[in-house]
């Protein structure tokens, strides 16, 4: 639909000669406007695409915003290009007709949405079972997702773990209990010795159980004993 209301855009802009009205103060002509529009158009999608050549970090879909609105102006310009010869006017047809389709071919609601929110909650409940309602620390091992939301329903249920502080605050190691739960969502995941400081900071540990449980697995650590 995007594509649709881009094509009405340009054609109107086009029909009522808004650059040239934009420029009719220093005499300038419809088409070079419209030619300047395009290079405007062209340097907008160099200088973005030059950004994110030197960029060398992950780049993830919201960093695109920037550059959203430009293939939408750029296919409504290429329909109203192709409507003005007669010869081309059934692809420029074709083209609205195509845009209209896939889109709607493609429209999200046909598909079951992924239920992460109830997969957190899910897992979360099966992290607070294993605590057997005793004081615990918690760790997440990820690729780079973040604990909030487990902690989350731990703080919601009454069952938020234990931060384990630094030896310098904690000195006689009060804030590190007898249990440790750790969800791992890294498929290689190796919780012992791992240098995470929720896993580093509760000691040398043994593995006294584990679980799989939707799309991670759940370790519970306890002090190694000799």
């Amino acid at each position: 639909m995007a594509g649709i209301l881009a094509v009405i855009f340009i054609a109107l802009l086009i029909r009522k000669s808004f650059f040239s009205q934009i420029f009719s103060t220093i005499d300038v002509k419809k088409q070079y406007a419209t030619k300047l529009g395009l290079q405007l158009l062209f340097v907008w999608l160099i200088v973005v695409l030059g950004f994110f050549g030197f960029y060398k970090k992950n780049i993830y879909d919201y960093y695109f915003g920037i550059i959203y609105p430009l293939p939408f102006l750029l296919v409504g310009l290429t329909a109203v290009t192709l409507h003005r010869f007669r010869i081309t006017r059934i692809f420029s047809y074709a083209l609205v007709v195509g845009l209209l389709v896939f889109n709607w071919l493609g429209r999200p609601f046909l598909y079951q949405p992924n239920n992460q929110l109830g997969q957190v909650r899910g897992i979360a409940e099966e992290v607070v079972k294993k605590t057997e309602n005793k004081p615990f620390n918690f760790a997440l091992i990820s690729g780079g997702n973040s604990d909030h939301a487990y902690r989350y329903f731990f703080e919601l249920w009454g069952k938020a773990p234990v931060t384990i502080e630094n030896e310098q605050v904690d000195q006689q190691r009060i804030s590190v209990t007898d249990q440790l739960l750790i969800i791992c969502e890294d498929i290689s995941c190796q919780p012992l010795g791992n240098s995470l400081w929720e896993v580093a900071g509760f000691g040398r540990a043994e593995i006294e159980g584990m679980w799989d449980v939707s799309v991670v697995k759940i370790y519970k650590l306890r002090h190694y004993q000799e």
